[in-house]
Parts: structure tokens; sequence; C-alpha cells
């Protein structure tokens, strides 16, 4: 076959450079190229989690998009949160890493804080999670009758499919995840949402 392409110079030619072009091509779909972009908006939150840049930086290079991301989270409404989340499962899924990033970072944070820095966490997180749809308001109490918008209370068949899915969520993190990481996240979570 060798000997046959070499008779024919042009076929050689035309191979060598689809092979090149080719090359290039993968190279630029799957190789990382460069920084990506931080995100402005929500809208930008999906493109940013499914670009190869992004997946190929290092747990520490992600650190300043996970804090951007928490603060355009944070500052959006429940319906921009959604949008994303609910996007596609590529999107979902480095949604779900980004938001055990936070998670653990916030959960290291209060275990080397000392006690009135840890209030003060409690305090501000319960806060976070009343003004992002939780159902406790700053103080841990629960909120009053008719604060939960539009959204009518949750069956038992709901409640028992979300806890689900949050079991199957932790139960991922444990597996695929940082023993202790998970231990001081529980640790964090049980102080910021007491038991009732």
């Amino acid at each position: 076959m060798a000997g046959k392409l070499k008779e024919h110079p042009k076929v050689l030619a035309l191979v060598v450079v689809s092979m090149i072009v080719l090359a290039i091509g993968l190279g630029y779909t799957y190789w990382p190229t460069g920084t990506p972009a931080m995100p402005e908006t929500m809208e930008d939150v999906p493109i940013l989690l499914e670009s190869n840049a992004y997946k190929n930086l290092s747990p520490e290079q992600r650190r300043p998009y996970v804090e951007r991301v928490s603060e355009l989270m944070r500052s959006s409404d429940r319906e921009q949160r959604r949008a994303v989340m609910e996007g596609s499962e590529q999107s979902r899924d480095a949604m779900r890493d980004m938001f055990r990033q936070m998670m653990s970072d916030r959960a290291k944070q209060f275990a080397l804080a000392d006690t009135a820095t840890r209030q003060q966490m409690i305090v501000e997180d319960r806060a976070r999670m009343a003004a992002m749809g939780g159902r406790r308001g700053p103080g841990g109490e629960g909120r009053g009758e008719g604060q939960r918008g539009d959204r009518p209370e949750p069956t038992e068949e709901e409640k028992a499919e979300r806890r689900e899915k949050r079991e199957q969520m932790v139960e991922q993190w444990v597996n695929e995840g940082n023993g202790q990481d998970w231990a001081l996240i529980r640790e964090y979570m049980q102080q910021v949402r007491p038991a009732q």
C-alpha cells in the first residue's frame, strides 16, 4: 500500500493534509484552549460549565469561577437558578461538582473558625438559605404562612422524591469524594440546619 501511495504523490499529499486538518480539529475541540471567560450573567454559567477549558482546570484554578458562580446564584432569582440547574446533563453534573466544592470550602472555613466567627457564619448562611428559598429564617425559625410564594406545599410523595434525590447525591459525593470533606460538610450542615 505504501508503495502505491509513493507512486501517486497527489494522493499522498491529500492524505497527509487531511490527517493534519483532523488532528488540528480534534486538538482544538478537546485540548484546553486557555483560560475560560468569567461568567457575567446566569446565562453564561452553563456555557462555562460545559467548556473544555473549564473542565481541564485544577480545583485550585476553578476556585475563582466557583466564587463567581456562587455570587451570581445569590443575586439571581429562583427561576434563573432553576434554568441553570435544568440545563443539559453535563451542565447539571458540573453544577453539582461546583456546589460540592463550594460546600467543602465553606465547611473547611467553618471548621477552622473560632466560636464567634462560626456563629456569624451560621446566621449568614441561614439568611442566605432563606433568601434563596430555604425554609429557615435568619434565626433558624420556620417561615410564616404564605411565604412560599406561588409554590404550593410539597406533597408527601414529592418530599420523599426530594429526600431520595438528596440521599443519592450524598452517596455519590461520599463514593467519589474525600471522606474527611464529607464529614466536615455534614458537621457544618448540622449546625446550619439544626434538627427541629
